[in-house]
């Protein structure tokens, strides 16, 4: 294992411990198991739902003979609404569906309840 991973192994266990401590002090200790296996595999399915999203964004800009799903920008009016193009095709469920990826809703996403948290 290199420096950098196991730097970033050290600040996710400082982050898991900080926020286990903080649940720690608000949950009966029968009851803390289900919120943090929750909270892990929520972190999870975000996880794999925003790495669809970059594979997907890259694939809606890519121009190849054989990419069905590339969206040409001539198409658009405005770079704002290819732009708003892109967000639409990636809220899209059957894209995340065919890459058996669960797909999280805006308000249940890692990221949106991290910022909301701090």
């Amino acid at each position: 294992m290199n420096n950098t991973e196991q730097q970033f192994l050290k600040s996710l266990d400082d982050k898991l411990w900080k926020a286990a401590d903080k649940l720690r002090a608000n949950l009966d200790a029968a009851n803390y198991k289900h919120v943090v296996l929750g909270l892990i595999f929520l972190k999870y399915v975000s996880d794999a739902f925003e790495e669809r999203q970059e594979q997907l964004l890259e694939l809606f800009q890519t121009n190849h003979d054989d990419n069905i799903y590339y969206l040409p920008r001539e198409d658009f009016d405005s770079d704002a609404d290819y732009q708003q193009a892109l967000q639409d095709e990636l809220e899209q469920l059957d894209y995340y569906r065919e890459a058996n990826v669960f797909w999280v809703p805006k308000a249940a996403r890692w990221s949106t309840l991290n910022a909301k948290g701090r």
